[in-house]
């Protein structure tokens, strides 16, 4: 059975979520909020903090795999040698490891940290007040945050849901494939249509936790223009999920790869409400 065919097929079946369509959610708001430098800092501030939410859930689906070894078999081997979970676990560290220390960069640099770098950045080019980082965390942006977490646990209910593991595993890769699209979208915006800041971003270093990082290396290794981390997530996620129903067990097959395409559904619906909230005024709650 191609596990790695099944899981393709689920996530583009007819009447799935559309990456054109979240194509176009990252461009309306880039169109709305970046013709003004408050605006766009803002944005991106907002950006950030969404983004610095799944370090920790794609940590807690690592998590949550580990802890299901019963599930995970491997067919000829002694109950107590056969269960395979940290390797099914394993390709989705790969993205949790990243997250906290990107292994492109020459020294420790988590990604939020990186992220912070890029709004540092953006802050010096157009010489903003520090009090533009000093509006707190939107209500709606509170709530959406959490949605990460309870995402990437697939909504778990009791502590041995195996369906949640695998509506966790639709969740992360919904979030690296359409990550992927949205930082080259990004990418591409400041390139083309603000190529002064591009530049500036370029040259400049932020140093943060006494270490120095490149303004713009946060947006460069996200993007498909650049070190496109985010498709060699995804690339590592479908491979998870692929050995993950290869060593199913005691468990229903066709409702695990249904859980991953559920799971696909509700990182799109957080998606489209991100990249509609975030173009509201700051003011609206």
């Amino acid at each position: 059975m191609d596990h790695l065919q099944n899981i393709k097929d689920v996530l583009f079946q007819q009447g799935a979520p559309s990456v054109s369509g979240a194509e176009q959610r990252v461009l309306a708001a880039l169109a709305n909020t970046s013709t003004e430098p408050t605006k766009f800092v803002t944005f991106m501030n907002n950006y950030t903090k969404w983004n610095g939410q799944f370090a920790g859930g794609v940590a807690s689906l690592t998590s949550l795999i580990s802890q299901n070894p019963h599930y995970f078999k491997e067919p000829g081997f002694p109950s107590d040698l056969a269960d395979r979970a940290t390797f099914v676990a394993s390709f989705i560290f790969d993205a949790a490891r990243d997250e906290y220390n990107d292994s492109a960069q020459a020294h420790r640099d988590p990604h939020r940290i990186l992220a912070q770098a890029t709004l540092m950045g953006m802050q010096a080019f157009y010489d903003l007040p520090d009090t533009v980082f000093e509006q707190g965390t939107q209500t709606w942006l509170r709530f959406l945050s959490h949605n990460v977490i309870d995402g990437y646990v697939g909504g778990m209910t009791t502590p041995n849901d195996i369906y949640a593991v695998f509506r966790g595993l639709g969740y992360h890769l919904g979030s690296e494939l359409l990550a992927d699209r949205e930082f080259s979208i990004i990418d591409n915006h400041f390139r083309t249509m603000h190529p002064e800041l591009f530049e500036f971003m370029k040259r400049k270093t932020i140093k943060i936790a006494d270490m120095t990082h490149r303004a713009y290396a946060w947006i460069g290794i996200h993007s498909g223009l650049g070190g496109g981390v985010e498709t060699d997530h995804y690339d590592f996620g479908l491979q998870g999920g692929a050995v993950a129903l290869k060593y199913l067990h005691d468990a229903d097959y066709s409702a695990c790869v249904n859980g991953i395409y559920e799971g696909f559904k509700r990182f799109d619906e957080d998606h489209k409400y991100f990249f509609e909230a975030a173009q509201v005024p700051s003011w609206i709650e």
